[in-house]
């Protein structure tokens, strides 16, 4: 089936802005940059799993589900998002969130708890929470709910169905300006993101290099799961396209201490994309990302001139609980 075909529940208005930023310019001087606002949506402060959701709530809606269960990390985009999309099909939503629950509330926990979702807190090691998610199914299965299970990041094969068709968006927004992009980049975690441009840029024709951030995990960690995730979102669609190890590209040099860690390194990159383009980004996801990005530029890894587009992919809420700016 192709991804034409595939069911989408609309989210947000396509396509969303290619900008030219002038001020950030100025920092890569040796580079074409263009950036994709992918920040830049409707539902609930927009954000990369949105794109991901439209086909994953699409097949949870398909499948006769009207509750859904995912999990994340106390600052997760994926389960505001997820929380929202649930609320907007008149879904119920239950949020298995990894620590403790902090006082005060804020940033994407905040808007969990304002959509409503049924928020519960595991103080465990991350490799438990599918199991904690299959028993939240099981009690709610028994109160006559149908759930359907999101793993963390939207990380599934119809979740990588989102960032396959943004390839083929930007195909259709830039026509044959978009064949002359050279590397696409953004923040790198769980790898639905990265999985889905690997294999939306190959189907769409397009020539660009994916080049995935991580904001934490190793780069062999996500590399193996971008690889699986490609799989398993060709087999769904019954494609097989010509994608090696040389096409799963993470870099692992900008995670500044780990996932979640905000340095100054960091809360600088902000404040100087804030000052010089307006723009925003976050500390954990884009904020990693932007800095590898300048960092990738002044190592001359993208030979001179070459056109680079920078995917911001959301998380502001992210600002308003992990940092705060000196006075």
């Amino acid at each position: 089936m192709s991804l034409e075909s595939r069911k989408r529940i609309h989210f947000f208005t396509s396509p969303t802005p290619v900008e030219k930023p002038a001020g950030l310019q100025k920092l890569v001087p040796s580079i074409d940059l263009l950036i994709k606002r992918d920040d830049v949506m409707e539902l609930a402060m927009g954000g990369n799993k949105v794109r991901k959701l439209e086909f994953i709530m699409a097949d949870a809606q398909s499948s006769g589900c009207d509750a859904i269960i995912t999990t994340g990390d106390l600052h997760s985009n994926h389960t505001r998002l997820t929380a929202a999309a649930a609320r907007k099909l008149g879904m119920n939503v239950i949020l298995a969130m990894k620590g403790k629950k902090p006082e005060p509330v804020g940033g994407n926990l905040l808007l969990d708890f304002l959509f409503g979702a049924d928020v519960r807190f595991f103080d465990v090691d991350r490799k438990e929470l599918p199991s904690i998610m299959e028993e939240i199914r099981r009690e709610r299965e028994k109160q006559g709910e149908r759930c359907y299970v999101i793993p963390r990041g939207g990380a599934s094969a119809y979740g990588v169905l989102g960032y396959a068709n943004a390839a083929f968006e930007l195909r259709n927004q830039l026509g044959d300006a978009a064949e002359k992009i050279e590397f696409i980049v953004f923040a790198t975690s769980t790898g639905a993101t990265q999985a889905g441009l690997i294999l939306g840029t190959k189907l769409a024709g397009l020539r660009a290099k994916v080049v995935g951030i991580s904001v934490g995990r190793t780069g062999d960690e996500i590399a193996k799961d971008v690889t699986r995730l490609v799989g398993e979102a060709a087999d769904l669609l019954g494609v097989s396209p010509k994608i090696s190890s040389d096409d799963v590209i993470v870099n692992e040099s900008y995670t500044c201490g780990g996932y979640g860690v905000v340095t100054k390194e960091v809360t600088d990159l902000m404040k100087s994309v804030a000052q010089k383009e307006g723009l925003l980004v976050d500390p954990v996801y884009t904020g990693k990302g932007m800095l590898g990005l300048l960092g990738l530029e002044k190592e001359g890894y993208f030979p001179t001139g070459s056109r680079v587009l920078f995917i911001h992919t959301g998380g502001l809420p992210i600002i308003f609980s992990h940092w705060r700016v000196e006075q």
